[in-house]
């Protein structure tokens, strides 16, 4: 079969196809890679040259092959920009975000490209730098296939005119991040002519950055029926968040984050390029921005000639805050326009109606109205249970079953527990879910009489704040997420709590604790030190006699506690270092050389106390040995 050869500055790198017949599937290392088993040849060299000549490795060996990449730097010269061709599936697996890095720099030319000839094969698990200032160049291409779990990103010098990731027909990106970090630039361009490739790419689960208004987030330019179809995508700070100048796009179920920049667009959907046709749809998006002069969805504006732009949107959430912005603009500019906005909530003016005319209904106006978004200050758009967007959008709507949100959560829920499922309008839908909580206590037994600290912990899918009700088996209550309480009588108690959250929904935890009346530790001195002491050269003795400091007999006790004060001008203070050692039952001798904590005690009059602790860590009463030393 022949293969397309992509020529990239001054070197293109190109793989063999593979004879029909050839072996099954085999793994090819690059570097060492502990999953890599069962590879016919030795580990390739971690670069880009070892890449290119496991690629060549796998097209000769037939099969569904697997080339695994070790973690490290893979530089790419400015001049290289290694093509992988593969006339079987191929699939090469990264060691992870940040652990597999191509590094590339310079301009005109394409950094990296993955020229698959099947839509089965796939590149995973990898970064690309793109530093240096980048002009008119393409970051990563990716013809036919997928590229997943990936991350590329465009940092240093003022780029211009750079695309950071290209997409041709047929290709796929999804679980990425795309970054652009300074000049003017586009995260993800799309083109190519229709039946180029196989199939309509897609792309969905994307974080994308910008750098305010010279900069897009994804640009369509294809011919392609039908268009490109984007899910679950973040795009955050570009000029225009996306842009259709020639084709078409479906986007569904994502946020365009315009931020404060200046004049930026949410939706772009214009043609003053060629005499192509337009075709841009959109259904559960939120798009918001703060910044001046701002359009949140934009429809035919600089749109020339014979044209025609059909497109239907549908439960959005055209969130325009800034002065002088709109939330929809429709500028037909004498082209034919045919626009169905179903079900969409508000916050900006509408302009130019009169020029296209686009069919609308179930309008929200939100000009006076709060949106009700958790914490948009934060970048957070998730519904509060009160918001006005829950259960607003089209009524019958088909959505399919297994369809999410962006946060992953599952697309049309009873949000406002009327009995109706109807779906949100925007990104997200609220779930309406039970909080959860467990209930824990102070491990020790406690006595009668004495408080126990409780403690709640709880959690809300939602991000919705939880308030705390605790109830005891005494009749008692108390609030708030910890809280400490006694119980008056021996046996087990229960404490229960219930976590309730902002829309009212409950869950409940108990905990049982033991009070208990065994007898309580207890210490007697049977026999007492010397009153007085007297230095020596070895440390300080009782006159006339040598004895233990003193003796104590212990009952229900694990260990004792010493504290040690001194008498000084008519009253006790303590001497640094309390001392807690482990004891038996009965009488226990302790001897005294005149030291305590490790120190040698100064002349004064002292008195030692004697704490018993049970095995429960509770404390009987404490006994006192004065003495002097001289």
């Amino acid at each position: 079969m022949p293969y397309r050869k992509l020529v990239c500055a001054t070197v293109a790198i190109a793989a063999i196809a593979a004879a029909p017949g050839a072996a099954s599937a085999a793994n090819f290392c690059v570097g060492a890679v502990p999953e890599c088993t069962g590879s016919p040849v030795a580990p390739f060299p971690a670069d880009a040259a070892g890449i290119t000549s496991a690629v060549a490795a796998a097209n000769a060996s037939g099969g569904s092959d697997n080339i695994f990449l070790a973690a490290g730097t893979y530089p790419l010269a400015s001049a290289l920009a290694p093509t992988f061709v593969a006339a079987q599936d191929v699939h090469i697996i990264g060691a992870g975000v940040g652990q597999t890095i191509f590094t590339a720099s310079g301009a005109g030319t394409t950094q990296l490209t993955f020229d698959f000839e099947t839509a089965a094969s796939d590149a995973k698990g990898f970064t690309l730098n793109v530093t240096g200032t980048p002009s008119n160049a393409t970051g990563l291409q990716v013809i036919t296939g997928e590229i997943s779990d990936f991350a590329v990103s465009q940092q240093g010098g003022n780029a211009s005119n750079f695309h950071a990731v290209a997409l041709d027909s047929g290709a796929t990106a999804t679980r990425g991040s795309i970054a652009i970090t300074s000049g003017s630039g586009v995260g993800l361009h799309l083109a190519g002519a229709a039946g180029a490739d196989d199939g309509v790419g897609n792309a969905s689960e994307l974080t994308m950055t910008g750098t305010g208004q010279a900069s897009i987030g994804i640009a369509v330019n294809t011919n392609i029926p039908g268009g490109r179809i984007f899910d679950r995508l973040r795009i955050i700070s570009f000029g225009r968040g996306v842009e259709v100048t020639t084709g078409g796009f479906l986007l569904t179920n994502s946020l365009i984050d315009m931020g404060a920049t200046n004049a930026a667009e949410g939706i772009d959907a214009f043609n003053g390029l060629s005499t192509s046709n337009i075709s841009a749809n959109a259904s559960r998006v939120t798009i918001v921005g703060t910044g001046p002069f701002q359009s949140a969805l934009s429809i035919g504006a600089g749109a020339t000639g014979t044209e025609a732009f059909e497109g239907g949107f549908s439960d959005l959430v055209l969130f325009a805050a800034g002065t002088s912005s709109t939330g929809l603009r429709c500028t037909a500019g004498g082209i034919s326009v045919s626009a169905t906005i179903n079900s969409y909530a508000i916050r900006g003016a509408e302009s130019n109606f009169s020029g296209c005319s686009p069919t609308t209904f179930n309008k929200l106006d939100l000009a006076t109205i709060d949106p009700g978004f958790r914490d948009s200050a934060a970048g957070d758009y998730r519904l509060k249970p009160s918001s006005p967007l829950v259960d607003s959008g089209m009524v019958g709507e088909a959505i399919g079953s297994g369809e999410r949100d962006l946060s992953g959560a599952t697309r049309v829920v009873d949000g406002d527990g009327n009995g109706s499922v109807t779906v949100d309008l925007g990104a997200f839908e609220y779930q309406r879910s039970a909080p959860t909580v467990a209930a824990s206590a102070s491990s020790l037994p406690s006595r009668p009489g004495q408080p126990i600290s409780f403690i709640a912990t709880g959690s809300d899918t939602d991000g919705e704040i939880l308030t705390f009700a605790w109830s005891f088996d005494d009749g008692a209550s108390a609030t708030g997420a910890s809280t400490t309480h006694p119980f008056s009588t021996e046996g087990t108690h229960t404490a229960t709590v219930t976590a309730t959250d902002e829309a009212g929904d409950k869950a409940s935890a108990t905990v049982t604790v033991t009070v208990s009346v065994d007898p309580l530790p207890s210490a007697r001195v049977i026999a007492k030190p010397a009153r007085t002491f007297v230095r020596t050269k070895k440390g300080f003795t009782a006159p006339k006699r040598k004895q233990p400091f003193f003796t104590v007999a212990f009952a229900d006790t694990a260990k004792a506690k010493f504290t040690l004060k001194v008498r000084r001008k008519g009253k006790l203070r303590t001497v640094r270092g309390v001392q807690t050692i482990s004891v038996k039952t009965g009488a226990n001798k302790f001897a005294f050389g005149g030291k305590f904590g490790g120190k040698i005690l100064k002349a004064g009059r002292y008195r030692v106390t004697i704490t018993p602790l049970g095995a429960d860590a509770f404390a009987g009463e404490a006994v006192a040995v004065d003495f002097r030393l001289k």
